[in-house]
């Protein structure tokens, strides 16, 4: 690989090991145009991770780059965190499923304050992280619009961090399920995204939520009319929150999916749904029964 027209390579899900990605770097080596690299799912571990980092830190174009499920640790971290100091560029940044951890977590939102152009963040963090991340989003709030932190053990402290960024505001795509948020942590979320006039998908699956959060969360949903796509699904709402829902969401003009399986729901509140949500095209119900609806109007 001699050439300095490559500017996109994509080969994740390829097996490359430790072994293969240092072999990549090689060639990565005289590349200097690349922008865009997605190695995610390969297992190369700390020492690929850091070879192919090292020579990116040469390729002044790159703003894109995936390395998720690749097995990197705190060495990896850092010197991806070292990467990032160099290349302010980064526009798109996906470290998901690794073994980073917090301290690695840390050094990298560090670096990552200086990427004035990131656009779209795909992260794994636990509460420290939170934190650290929450203060590096304050200095790129003004284009970053992609934020998934699926699945990271935020928990109530987390979400009220990352409640108080201005990021929030921004953003047009929000991942927040999977962290056991639970009615606290979903309030803190929803106080922050009523000032969110742009976000469109927002998924806060299995999270825990309860009617109390729900009943909550749907006060503040009133003041969003871009939300297009709401997953709720794999959490405790009974009939009671899912009246609450269907009155603010019917006021959400262009929403287009709602995701409420797996919930606590009878078919009395899936009619209820359906009822006031007729302008949207895609909802997804199960009843306390386990019996499936799915209505493509």
């Amino acid at each position: 690989m001699h050439s300095t027209s490559i500017h996109t390579l994509n080969i994740g899900f390829c097996q490359l090991g430790s072994t293969g990605a240092k072999i990549l770097a090689e060639g990565l080596s005289s590349c200097i145009n690349i922008q865009t690299l997605k190695v995610s799912s390969n297992h190369i571990e700390d020492s690929g991770a850091i070879a192919l980092f090292e020579v990116l830190a040469h390729c002044s174009k790159l703003c894109v780059l995936h390395t998720g499920y690749n097995y990197i640790g705190k060495d990896g971290a850092n010197s991806l965190a070292g990467l990032l100091q160099r290349r302010t560029n980064v526009q798109d940044l996906n470290i998901c499923n690794n073994n980073i951890g917090s301290d690695g977590i840390n050094r990298i939102t560090q670096a990552l304050k200086n990427c004035e152009d990131l656009n779209k963040l795909d992260v794994s963090i636990g509460f420290s992280g939170a934190v650290s991340l929450a203060i590096c989003l304050r200095f790129c709030y003004r284009s970053i619009a992609q934020l998934n932190v699926s699945n990271c053990s935020l928990q109530v402290g987390g979400s009220k961090a990352l409640s108080f960024t201005e990021a929030l505001k921004q953003c047009i795509n929000l991942d927040i399920g999977g962290n056991k948020l639970g009615n606290e942590g979903t309030r803190a979320v929803g106080n922050a995204l009523q000032y969110c006039t742009k976000l469109c998908h927002l998924n806060l699956s299995s999270n825990g939520i309860q009617d109390y959060g729900a009943i909550d969360f749907a006060g503040l949903l009133r003041c969003n009319s871009a939300l297009t796509a709401l997953y709720l699904n794999n959490n405790f709402i009974t009939d009671n929150g899912a009246k609450a829902l269907a009155k603010a969401l019917k006021q959400c003009s262009c929403l287009n999916l709602l995701d409420m399986q797996s919930n606590i729901l009878t078919s009395q509140g899936c009619q209820i749904l359906t009822g006031n949500l007729k302008h949207c095209k895609h909802v997804k119900l199960s009843s306390q029964l386990r019996y499936e609806f799915y209505f493509d109007n």
